[in-house]
This record gives C-alpha cells, structure tokens and sequence, in this order.
C-alpha cells in the first residue's frame, strides 16, 4: 500500500555514536524521522547498535581504533531492503533500496574522511542505477553550493555532478561548527541526487551535541509502507452471537456424491465463518502509535541546551560552549536515567503468571534479523518479491524424487498399484461429532493460521451445527478417499539457521503454515492409520521416532548401555552416524503407497493418503510479500500430523544387519559394531552399510557422506592413522578423533563416555543465554525472585540436564561444574554478598542442588519404563543392571 507524504530524513555526522545514542534515538522520535544517516559512528563490530523503532544497517571501518564508519536508521514500517554496494576505494557507504510509486529508491550513507582523495569512479559505481540519494559528509567544500572556502575535494565533486549528470543540495545556513575559534563554521553535510524528480529541501537544527549540526532533509514522495499480514479477527468477539450466526447461516447438505460437493460445501462452510466473525466483531478504533512524551523536566533541559547552543554559534564564547557541554552531559544522564527507571518499573510489576515475563524473554533470545540480499546462482534476489521467488525457487528444487533409480524396482511398483485392493470389504471408520469435538478442544489457541486465516479459537467456538456439519464433510472425505484440494496450500515462513551464510537461500530453515481444518481431518486419518500399523506391527521396535512413550531419551540410552556392556567385554564399537538429505523433502509417493498397501491397509485409508499427497503446493511469504504457488512434487508434507507416521512407514522396511546394532530415531540412523578385534569390528560396519546404503538407493533416498560421522568407542588403545576408512557410495568417511565427539540426539558422545564434551558445551550454551537474559537477571535487577527462579528452573536448567539420566554418571568433577553454574545464578537473583553460603541461597529460593535434581529426573525416567510397550524395555534390556560388572559403575542401575 503507498501512502503519500513528506519522507522525512536525517543527515547527521555523530563524531561518535555510542554515547549519544539515547540522545540520538529521543531526537528520532520527537522529529518523527523516517531514515536517518549517520556519519562517523565510530562503531567497532562487537558493538551493538539497537534504536526502538528502527532497523539499523552500519559500515563500520576496520580499523584497530574505532573511527569513521556510516549507518543508517530506517523506520520499521517502511519497506525497504539492504542494498549491496560493489566495493568503494575510498568513500564509506551502506544503502538501502526504498519503495514508491515511480520505482526503488536508493538512499545511502556515505562519509569520506579528511586528507583522503574523493574519486570519481566511487561516485560513478554509487550512481549507476536510477533514483539514488545519497546523503552524507564528503569533506568537500566549493563556493558553488555556499561554502566559505574551495578544496581540492570540493572541485573534484563539481566536476563528477557534472560528468555524471547528480544534483548537488546543500543547506542555506552552515553544518559544521568547530570548537577551534579560528577555524570558520561551514556547510559539510550535503546531498546528492540523481534522477529524483522532487524538490529536496535541506534544514539544519540546532540540536544534539556533535560539531556538525543535524540536517533534515524533507521531500514529497509516494513510499510504501509494510502492512500487517491479513487477519479474521480485528476486534473482540461476541462468541454467543457468533454460534447464533452460524446456526442461521449454515445448512447440512443430505448427500455427497462427487469431489465437487465437498469442495461446495467446504466453500459455503468457509464463507460462513467468515460472515460469522465479521458481524459479530466489535470493531476497534486504529491504535494509533503515541510515542511516550519525555518528562518536562527533560524537555525543558533540551530546549535550553538549545537556545545556548545557537548563543555559542554566534558569538562562539568558550563561556556558552561550557555551558552547552555541561547541559549536554546532564541531559544524557536525565535521558539514561529515564529509560532506565522506566523498565524497572516495567520489570517491577511482572508477576510469574504474567505474559509480559515471557513476551520480555522472547524478544531478548529471539532477535528477529532482516534477511540480506539473496545469492540464487547468479542473480541477486533484492526486493522482498525476488527473495520470496528465490527461496521459493529452492525449495521447489528441494521438493522432489533424488536422481536414484532402480528401474526394476519402480516397474514393480507402478505395476502393483494398478491391481485391485484386496481390502475393499473393510468397513469404513466413520468419524461423530463428539470425536471431532475431543481433537478440537486439544488445538492451541494461539497456533498461526493457514491461508484460509481461520484461526483454532474460532474452530473452538463452533455451533454444535458447525460441528454437524463438519462430520459430513469429514465422512464423505473419507468414503470417497478425497483430501480437498484447498487443504493442499501451505504458506511457508523462513528463519535463519545459525552459523550459516545469511546470503544462502540454502541457509533459511522452511516452517508451513497449514490451515487448521485441514489438521483435524489429518488427525481423524491419523487415529485410524496408528491403529492398523499398530494392529500390525509394522513399525520395527528399533524406530523409537514419532512413537506413543518414545523419546529421544529411551534411544540414546539403548545406545550407551550398548557401549557400556562392549567396555565390561573389552571389545570396540565402531559407530556410524548417517546423514540422510532432505529425508522426509524426498520421500517418494507411489513407494509409500505401496508399502502402506503391502500392510493391508483398508482400501479407504490408502485412497485418501493417496490424496493427502497429491497435488500439494506452496506459497513463501516474506513480511507481507508472497510468492507465486510452487508445486510438490516429493516429500511428505512439512508441519503436517500425518508426515511423521507415515515417514516411519517408509522407512519400517529398512533391513537390520546381523553384523551391526541399528538404532534409528526419525531419519537419524546409526549403525554400530562391536568386536574384540578392531579390524573386525570396522568390516562387519562396513559390511552393515553397504546393506543399508543399497535400501537407501532403491527407495530414492540420498545419503549425505560429508556430513555422516563415524567414531570409535573403547577403553583400550588404538591410533586412528592405523584403521580402514568406511566408504559410502565409493567416498571416504574420515574417523573423528579421539578428543572429539560425535553428537547424536543432542548428546555429544566421546570416546569412553566421559561426558566433558557433552557438558562443557552445555555449560558453553548457559552462559551464552544467561548473558543474553542479563536485563533480566542481574544484582541489581528489580523481578521478583520468584521470577527469577521461574525463569531459570524452565530456561536454564534443562538446557543443562537435557538428557540426564544418560551421563548422570559422570564424574564429581564435572556435575561440580553444573553446580556452580546453578549457584552464580542463585546468588545473582539474590544479590548475596561474598559471605552468605551457597546453601543459604537454595534454602531461601527452594532450589534443590543439581545432582539431586538429576537424581530425581532419573528416578523417574526408570519408573516410567514400566509403562513403556512391552517390546521396547525387553527387547533392548534398557534399564536393566549389568551382570557381570568388571569396570566401575558406568551406568545409573549399576550405582
């Protein structure tokens, strides 16, 4: 949407920005600035830079002292994107691209230090594409736009906006103010523009405290703005008159004969909600966005600091200059003093069951960060519709059948499918509409909706009508074996992978947005689908992914008692991680129907899954921007309830070796085995995976070797140079070393399970997010200590015991780690003094001590077991003491 007015910029040479950026952010609100450019930021790349409102961009320079360095300040609510610069000799820049109505405008920052050469190929690289302005200090002076004084810079500048055809605009009155007497006051913030077509006009204030005065620079344009994405609900709700609507709205249909009369009825469901919600909303007035006023005190401190300020520019007395420094220092102090009061007193009245606690604590460990221009090959995807389309464009590619085939084995297939079902006698579950109501009650209600904007609260507060309604369509869906098509668009939403380059479509994790009666179809599906594999026993015990009473913590225990039990014989265990790309992006559809096919599932749940996979598409949305629809064509469906069942399905074939350990957990897979001798140990792994890795190759699933990871496991002696590398596909695994570790389910096993790597990151991962929560949790911080110790029993605490009941064993030394960690936090939240006793503070705050807490998660893991399928506890002997212990205790049913 364009919106017509004055965009108001700002050109300011700082001299400094990190001291005066409390200053700095007071001016950007009170003038209402729209972007603001700053000049000599003096920033160095660990210093943060973070203005309420705004979206920062900097260049800082790099440099060993801070100095020089440019940033620009953008409104939230503009939409714009970052805008890459080809490398510039001599001047400093960032830009950004803005959107208005006759095309992308470029703005930028730009600062050319003293002595230094302006050249004309920077200018001629900057002004290369169609509306730019750039604002900034370039250092030049020349009589021509009302300076004082020509410099050499001054002349080369009139001779490039001359050969490259760029508007010079400067301001009437002198920018530059020096604190030297003898040196003459002088225009140095200037602009420069090219092919914009719109009077700029050019003012300076007196305002903040640098040498240079800030310039506003103003202009009448046509920018757009970002919206807020679409939503059902605008205002509060009426829920009684609501189900009355619907009642009166809706008409059961009596029969459902065709695919089209579901899409029908589906059609007039939708549009009644729709008409539903909009009458029996209350509208709200537009919030409209009051910035809080600073005291009058202050104010009144800045309007003198003000008026001295032009005093010393006119009659440049050192008298009104101390002056001026001295308001300028108190004022700083006022305005730090203010915000700082001000969330104190935020943070005074959170209580433990306030929402504020936890909208405080995700906007400080979840910072939201613009993306970059996008690298798609060779084009530079800049523009929100271009980064959409880019991204949209990677996953279409990662959305389909890997180049594996076996011609055999699909001939096989495709003509297995075409035969008659032999299970056409088998009655059709039909759901009611109490069962609908018991999956409806368990949606959450702040779940994100699908493109169809409905919302789980709404779906909740549904007429029993609605519900009637709903149990027709949902059995004709299922006698029909029809999954509508309007079910079948996903919106998907983006979010960086940490550690890897932002400039990678590759780099962005995909989470779907599904719409919400689509989900409670799937779980009808579901129900019925668990059952009969279930019913069969399809899904082999070693797959503990996806299942009732299964967790990573049950696997990863299967596995270390294994390693243990191969330490008490002396044998090593070699141990491959496989990396399979893009499992469930690459599942192939008529393989998947053919195994569920081969389990003798009724004829109606096979047709509908069949359904439920055709046809998919999906739309990348990008603030308010969306891609056009991007077709599926492998892959099970991202975010959906069926995909991890029917994943486990797929994979319920893959064959166990008899010469190796196989445990898998989703599409994690590892392989193990164990032998006296470490040669044969690492032949009958290698023999287990080339098993493995031809089931892979048959069923159109890829293994990734660079980042598969092999290990050794033992207590005796043995060099890494000295044993046979696996392969995989006729590619080399290298072993990892015997000081490094190998992370499975998010435990880091190293070579005799000693767990220091293990905790050591996690004591590394703690303080890294107790430092992020450190306006939360300090000595001086004014939340209550109930707070506190809610926020670190449920942030910081399980970070540390994730998964315990695995390395609870490990030494004193390193649980004395954890303690410590826990005991900094305690007496941080009580501001205790060096000579109150760590087994005060617990006593006060009713924190039991880290090993007893462990103690106790362990307990319970192993009560729990009982309650396990009786297949998992027997089957792998989890839980159980070790017979004939040599070593010490290792495990917890050995203490």
């Amino acid at each position: 949407q364009l919106h017509t007015h004055n965009l108001t910029l700002v050109n300011w040479n700082a001299n400094g920005l990190k001291s005066r950026t409390s200053i700095f952010s007071d001016f950007l609100t009170r003038y209402d600035i729209d972007i603001g450019c700053i000049t000599e930021t003096h920033l160095n790349s660990t210093d943060r830079l973070k203005i309420p409102g705004y979206i920062t961009y900097r260049t800082d320079r790099q440099t060993r002292v801070a100095s020089g360095g440019v940033a620009l300040c953008v409104k939230i609510n503009i939409k714009h994107q970052i805008f890459p610069l080809t490398p510039l000799t001599n001047l400093e820049a960032v830009a950004i691209q803005v959107a208005t109505q006759t095309g992308p405008l470029i703005i930028l920052s730009a600062y050319l230090r003293p002595n230094t050469r302006l050249l004309e190929d920077d200018l001629q690289q900057i002004f290369t594409h169609n509306s730019t302005l750039l604002l900034g200090d370039l250092n030049s002076k020349h009589t021509y736009w009302g300076c004082r004084t020509t410099n050499n810079n001054g002349t080369r500048l009139l001779m490039a906006t001359d050969n490259l055809n760029i508007l010079i605009s400067a301001p009437e009155e002198p920018t530059f103010y020096p604190t030297q007497r003898t040196y003459q006051p002088d225009i140095l913030d200037i602009a420069l523009s090219r092919n914009v077509n719109m009077p700029i006009h050019l003012d300076p204030i007196s305002e903040l405290d640098s040498d240079h005065l800030p310039v506003i620079c103003t202009f009448h344009s046509h920018i757009q703005r970002n919206e807020q994405p679409p939503k059902l609900i605008t205002g509060k709700i009426d829920w009684e008159t609501y189900r009355h609507e619907m009642n009166n709205l809706l008409t059961i249909p009596t029969h459902y004969r065709s695919y089209d009369d579901i899409d029908t009825s589906l059609h007039t469901f939708t549009q009644a909600i729709y008409t539903g919600v909009y009458h029996c909303t209350y509208k709200r007035q537009d919030n409209v966005h009051r910035t809080k006023r600073l005291p009058g005190r202050i104010l009144n401190l800045i309007h003198e600091k003000n008026r001295i300020r032009k005093i010393w520019q006119r009659t440049r007395d050192p008298s009104n200059k101390t002056h001026f420094n001295r308001l300028a220092r108190q004022i700083k102090w006022e305005l730090d003093n203010y915000r700082i009061s001000t969330y104190r007193t935020y943070l005074e009245a959170m209580t433990p069951g306030d929402s504020c606690l936890w909208k405080e604590t995700k906007r400080l460990l979840n910072e939201h960060t613009q993306i970059p221009p996008l690298q798609s090959g060779n084009v530079l995807a800049i523009s929100d519709e271009e980064k959409c389309e880019a991204i949209a464009t990677h996953l279409e590619n990662k959305f389909t059948l890997t180049d594996h085939t076996d011609q055999d084995i699909e001939d096989q297939i495709y003509s297995e499918l075409q035969q008659p079902h032999h299970t056409a006698e088998l009655p059709i579950a039909f759901t009611s509409p109490s069962e609908i109501l018991s999956i409806i009650k368990g949606l959450p209600n702040k779940k994100a909706p699908g493109d169809d904007l409905i919302p789980n609260i709404v779906i909740k507060n549904l007429p029993l009508k609605g519900l009637a309604f709903l149990t027709g369509i949902f059995n004709a869906c299922l006698r029909l074996g029809y999954f509508p098509k309007q079910w079948k668009n996903a919106i998907v939403i983006v979010f960086h992978k940490a550690g890897k380059p932002n400039s990678d479509p590759n780099s962005y994790r995909p989470i779907s947005l599904l719409n919400s009666l689509s989900k409670i179809l799937e779980k009808i599906i579901y129900k019925r689908l668990l059952k009969h594999l279930t019913a069969s026993n399809t899904i082999p015990p070693h797959q503990f992914g996806f299942r009732q009473k299964h967790s990573p913590l049950h696997q990863l225990k299967r596995v270390t008692e294994h390693i243990v039990h191969n330490f008490e014989e002396r044998k090593y265990t070699a141990a491959i991680f496989l990396d399979v790309a893009a499992a469930f992006d690459t599942v192939w559809h008529s393989g998947l129907i053919y195994k569920l096919t081969n389990t003798n599932a009724p004829t109606y749940l096979t047709r509908i899954i069949g359904s439920f996979l055709q046809d998919r598409t999906f739309q990348v949305r990008l603030n308010n921007t969306f891609s056009t629809e991007r077709q599926i064509l492998a892959g099970l469906p991202q975010g959906a309830i069926m995909s991890p069942i029917l994943f486990n399905l797929y994979c319920s074939d893959i064959p166990e070796p008899t010469t190796a350990t196989l445990a898998t957990y989703a599409d994690d897979t590892m392989l193990a085995s164990s032998n006296t001798d470490i040669n044969e140990s690492i032949t009958d792994l290698q023999t287990s995976i080339d098993c493995i890795s031809g089931w892979f190759h048959r069923w159109k699933l890829k293994l990734n070797p660079s980042k598969t990871e092999a290990k050794i496991f033992a207590l005796r002696r043995f060099r890494n140079e000295d044993l046979r590398l696996l392969t995989i596909d006729n590619q080399e695994i290298p072993w990892k070393q015997k000081d490094q570790g190998v992370r499975y389910l998010g435990v880091i096993l190293d070579t005799r399970l000693t767990w220091r790597l293990h905790i050591n990151t996690k004591l590394q991962q703690a303080y890294t997010r107790l430092k992020q929560l450190y306006p939360l949790i300090n000595r001086n911080t004014p939340l209550k200590h109930s707070c506190t110790t809610l926020l670190y029993k449920t942030l910081l605490r399980p970070l540390l015991t994730y998964a315990c009941p695995v390395w609870i064993t490990a030494t004193n030394t390193l649980t004395k780690r954890l303690q410590t960690f826990q005991n900094k936090v305690l007496r941080i939240a009580l501001n205790a003094p060096r000579f109150v006793r760590n087994t005060q503070t617990h006593r006060e705050l009713d924190m039991p001590d880290i090993y007893t807490h462990m103690t106790k998660l362990t307990d319970n893991f192993f009560l729990t077991l009982h309650t396990l399928p009786s297949a998992l506890p027997s089957h792998y002997h989890i839980g159980e003491p070790t017979s004939s212990r040599r070593l010490k205790p290792r495990l917890y049913q050995d203490l």
